[in-house]
């Protein structure tokens, strides 16, 4: 079973580290904060880099490869991505689907 408490901290790594990169307003390390549409800090490059660094360091602290790139379309919804909550519950889904 994936630890929650282990993915958000793995979460906040991976934003911590885009945010190291953003030039103007930064991610707020919240499970509320809009990451992505029209409330969201982030434009599509910027959730992009946000997903890759998101499959890094899930690949780091878990070990397990995850690929989230292929799963966005960025010219449809993408209510999975739009706060860290709703990516947070993805994530998890997905390694969840991965382990059983």
């Amino acid at each position: 079973m994936i630890d929650r408490e282990k993915l958000i901290n793995t979460l906040y790594k991976a934003i911590d580290e885009v945010n190291s990169i953003l030039e103007g307003d930064k991610i707020c390390k919240s499970m509320d904060t809009s990451l992505y549409g029209d409330l969201g800090v982030l434009d599509s490059l910027g959730l992009i880099n946000l997903l890759a660094a998101i499959e890094e360091q899930i690949e780091k602290d878990f070990g397990i490869t995850l690929l989230l790139l292929d799963d966005i379309d960025l010219s449809e919804d993408t209510n999975d991505f739009c706060t860290v909550s709703t990516l947070f519950e993805y994530i998890f889904l997905r390694l969840s689907s991965q382990e059983g």
